[in-house]
Protein backbone atom coordinates (compact mmCIF):
# COMPACT_ATOMS: atom_id res chain seq x y z
CA UNK A 1 0.00 0.00 0.00
CA UNK A 2 0.90 3.32 -0.65
CA UNK A 3 1.92 6.54 1.72
CA UNK A 4 -0.34 8.99 1.50
CA UNK A 5 3.03 11.37 0.27
CA UNK A 6 3.06 9.04 -3.11
CA UNK A 7 -0.90 9.26 -4.09
CA UNK A 8 -1.18 11.08 -7.12
CA UNK A 9 -4.55 11.63 -8.68
CA UNK A 10 -5.36 13.39 -11.75
CA UNK A 11 -8.48 15.48 -12.01
CA UNK A 12 -9.84 16.20 -15.53
CA UNK A 13 -11.32 20.00 -15.45
CA UNK A 14 -12.55 20.52 -19.06
CA UNK A 15 -9.58 19.97 -21.44
CA UNK A 16 -7.29 20.98 -18.61
CA UNK A 17 -5.72 18.22 -16.48
CA UNK A 18 -4.38 18.82 -12.29
CA UNK A 19 -2.55 16.94 -10.66
CA UNK A 20 -2.87 16.04 -6.92
CA UNK A 21 -0.80 15.37 -4.66
CA UNK A 22 -1.33 14.30 -0.85
CA UNK A 23 1.75 14.52 1.07
CA UNK A 24 2.58 14.70 5.39
CA UNK A 25 3.64 16.64 6.91
CA UNK A 26 5.29 16.08 10.18
CA UNK A 27 3.46 16.86 13.59
CA UNK A 28 0.07 17.44 11.24
CA UNK A 29 -2.70 15.31 11.37
CA UNK A 30 -3.99 15.44 7.69
CA UNK A 31 -1.91 15.34 4.45
CA UNK A 32 -1.13 18.50 2.69
CA UNK A 33 -2.80 18.62 -1.23
CA UNK A 34 -0.74 19.91 -3.45
CA UNK A 35 -1.36 20.71 -6.99
CA UNK A 36 0.70 20.65 -10.02
CA UNK A 37 3.88 19.82 -7.98
CA UNK A 38 4.33 23.34 -6.46
CA UNK A 39 1.17 25.11 -5.53
CA UNK A 40 -0.82 24.75 -2.27
CA UNK A 41 -4.48 26.14 -2.71
CA UNK A 42 -6.06 26.96 0.77
CA UNK A 43 -9.65 27.89 2.08
CA UNK A 44 -11.40 26.94 5.21
CA UNK A 45 -12.13 23.38 5.43
CA UNK A 46 -11.45 20.69 7.45
CA UNK A 47 -10.08 17.73 5.10
CA UNK A 48 -6.47 18.52 4.38
CA UNK A 49 -3.82 20.53 5.75
CA UNK A 50 -4.63 23.02 3.36
CA UNK A 51 -7.40 24.22 5.42
CA UNK A 52 -5.33 25.02 8.75
CA UNK A 53 -3.71 27.95 6.93
CA UNK A 54 -7.33 29.55 6.66
CA UNK A 55 -8.04 33.34 9.08
CA UNK A 56 -11.07 31.13 10.34
CA UNK A 57 -9.19 28.55 12.31
CA UNK A 58 -9.23 28.81 15.82
CA UNK A 59 -5.71 28.65 17.64
CA UNK A 60 -3.90 29.05 20.73
CA UNK A 61 -4.93 29.78 24.89
CA UNK A 62 -7.29 32.28 24.06
CA UNK A 63 -9.01 29.81 21.16
CA UNK A 64 -9.50 32.71 18.80
CA UNK A 65 -8.68 33.48 15.03
CA UNK A 66 -7.24 35.66 13.13
CA UNK A 67 -10.58 36.61 11.26
CA UNK A 68 -11.93 37.16 14.75
CA UNK A 69 -9.19 39.72 15.16
CA UNK A 70 -8.59 40.73 12.28
CA UNK A 71 -12.44 42.39 12.64
CA UNK A 72 -11.79 43.39 15.86
CA UNK A 73 -9.03 46.31 14.21
CA UNK A 74 -11.69 46.94 11.29
CA UNK A 75 -13.97 48.18 14.55
CA UNK A 76 -11.61 50.54 15.30
CA UNK A 77 -11.24 51.86 11.90
CA UNK A 78 -15.19 53.16 12.23
CA UNK A 79 -15.66 56.33 10.93
CA UNK A 80 -15.42 59.39 14.20
CA UNK A 81 -19.35 59.99 13.90
CA UNK A 82 -20.09 56.86 15.83
CA UNK A 83 -19.97 57.28 19.75
CA UNK A 84 -17.14 55.99 21.41
CA UNK A 85 -19.41 53.60 24.04
CA UNK A 86 -20.73 52.09 20.93
CA UNK A 87 -17.26 51.35 19.56
CA UNK A 88 -16.34 50.05 23.13
CA UNK A 89 -19.20 47.75 23.40
CA UNK A 90 -19.14 46.42 19.98
CA UNK A 91 -15.39 45.82 20.51
CA UNK A 92 -16.25 43.51 23.61
CA UNK A 93 -18.86 41.43 21.87
CA UNK A 94 -16.65 40.61 19.19
CA UNK A 95 -14.12 39.87 21.97
CA UNK A 96 -16.59 37.21 23.57
CA UNK A 97 -18.09 35.78 19.94
CA UNK A 98 -17.65 31.69 20.19
CA UNK A 99 -19.65 31.25 17.53
CA UNK A 100 -19.11 29.03 14.27
CA UNK A 101 -15.37 30.36 12.60
CA UNK A 102 -16.90 30.85 9.96
CA UNK A 103 -19.12 33.71 11.72
CA UNK A 104 -16.28 35.72 13.01
CA UNK A 105 -16.08 36.64 9.37
CA UNK A 106 -19.82 38.52 9.46
CA UNK A 107 -18.11 41.00 12.50
CA UNK A 108 -17.05 43.27 9.96
CA UNK A 109 -19.29 42.86 7.10
CA UNK A 110 -21.26 45.17 5.86
CA UNK A 111 -24.29 44.19 6.65
CA UNK A 112 -23.56 44.35 10.34
CA UNK A 113 -22.34 47.70 10.42
CA UNK A 114 -25.26 48.89 8.62
CA UNK A 115 -27.55 46.83 11.13
CA UNK A 116 -26.14 48.34 13.91
CA UNK A 117 -25.74 52.21 12.28
CA UNK A 118 -21.69 52.13 11.90
CA UNK A 119 -20.07 53.61 9.41
CA UNK A 120 -16.41 52.35 8.32
CA UNK A 121 -13.80 54.66 7.37
CA UNK A 122 -13.31 53.18 3.83
CA UNK A 123 -9.82 55.15 2.41
CA UNK A 124 -8.65 55.06 6.19
CA UNK A 125 -9.16 51.02 6.82
CA UNK A 126 -7.84 50.06 3.34
CA UNK A 127 -4.78 51.96 4.13
CA UNK A 128 -3.80 49.62 7.21
CA UNK A 129 -5.80 46.38 6.49
CA UNK A 130 -2.94 44.85 4.84
CA UNK A 131 -0.36 45.78 8.10
CA UNK A 132 -2.66 44.23 9.95
CA UNK A 133 -2.88 41.27 8.34
CA UNK A 134 0.76 40.82 8.08
CA UNK A 135 1.15 41.50 12.15
CA UNK A 136 -2.23 38.79 12.98
CA UNK A 137 -0.30 36.34 10.64
CA UNK A 138 3.36 36.50 12.52
CA UNK A 139 1.98 36.59 15.76
CA UNK A 140 0.04 33.11 14.81
CA UNK A 141 3.01 31.69 13.49
CA UNK A 142 4.47 32.26 16.61
CA UNK A 143 1.55 31.09 18.40
CA UNK A 144 0.40 28.11 16.20
CA UNK A 145 2.83 25.05 16.41
CA UNK A 146 0.84 23.05 13.27
CA UNK A 147 0.41 26.56 11.10
CA UNK A 148 3.94 27.15 11.41
CA UNK A 149 4.99 23.39 10.65
CA UNK A 150 2.97 24.03 7.64
CA UNK A 151 4.32 27.15 6.05
CA UNK A 152 7.96 25.65 7.21
CA UNK A 153 7.48 22.17 5.44
CA UNK A 154 5.84 24.37 2.32
CA UNK A 155 9.34 26.59 2.50
CA UNK A 156 11.49 24.00 2.27
CA UNK A 157 9.66 22.50 -0.68
CA UNK A 158 9.67 26.28 -2.32
CA UNK A 159 5.74 26.16 -2.70
CA UNK A 160 3.51 28.32 -3.74
CA UNK A 161 0.60 29.19 -1.35
CA UNK A 162 -2.75 30.84 -3.23
CA UNK A 163 -5.58 31.62 -0.95
CA UNK A 164 -8.55 30.76 -2.76
CA UNK A 165 -12.42 31.89 -2.53
CA UNK A 166 -15.41 33.15 -4.72
CA UNK A 167 -13.55 36.35 -5.11
CA UNK A 168 -11.06 34.58 -7.45
CA UNK A 169 -8.76 36.34 -9.55
CA UNK A 170 -10.85 39.05 -9.54
CA UNK A 171 -10.72 39.22 -5.11
CA UNK A 172 -8.03 41.61 -3.29
CA UNK A 173 -6.81 38.72 -0.39
CA UNK A 174 -7.15 35.82 -2.97
CA UNK A 175 -6.38 34.17 -6.26
CA UNK A 176 -6.59 31.36 -8.20
CA UNK A 177 -4.83 28.75 -10.55
CA UNK A 178 -5.58 28.81 -14.16
CA UNK A 179 -3.25 27.87 -17.01
CA UNK A 180 -0.35 26.32 -14.76
CA UNK A 181 -0.51 29.91 -13.00
CA UNK A 182 -1.23 32.22 -10.17
CA UNK A 183 -3.55 34.71 -11.34
CA UNK A 184 -4.95 37.97 -9.27
CA UNK A 185 -3.44 39.64 -6.51
CA UNK A 186 -3.57 36.72 -3.81
CA UNK A 187 -2.73 39.26 -1.05
CA UNK A 188 -2.83 36.44 1.67
CA UNK A 189 -1.28 34.16 0.06
CA UNK A 190 1.47 36.15 -0.29
CA UNK A 191 1.67 37.69 3.06
CA UNK A 192 1.71 33.61 4.19
CA UNK A 193 4.85 32.92 2.00
CA UNK A 194 6.55 36.35 3.66
CA UNK A 195 6.61 33.92 6.80
CA UNK A 196 8.80 31.70 4.92
CA UNK A 197 11.27 34.59 6.15
CA UNK A 198 10.54 34.06 9.84
CA UNK A 199 12.36 32.01 12.13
Amino acid sequence: MKRASEINLDVREGKRVRNYTMEIVPGVDRPLKVTNGEYVLFQYNGTTANGKLSNMCRYGPTDTSVEQRFHLNKILCLANEVAPQDVMNYCLECLRYDGPPRGAKRLGSKATFKSKGFKLDVERWNSVRKNIMCYLASKRYHEDEEFRRIIKYCKEKEYTIIHTGRAGANGYWEGTLKNGACVGRNVMGYILMCLYNVN
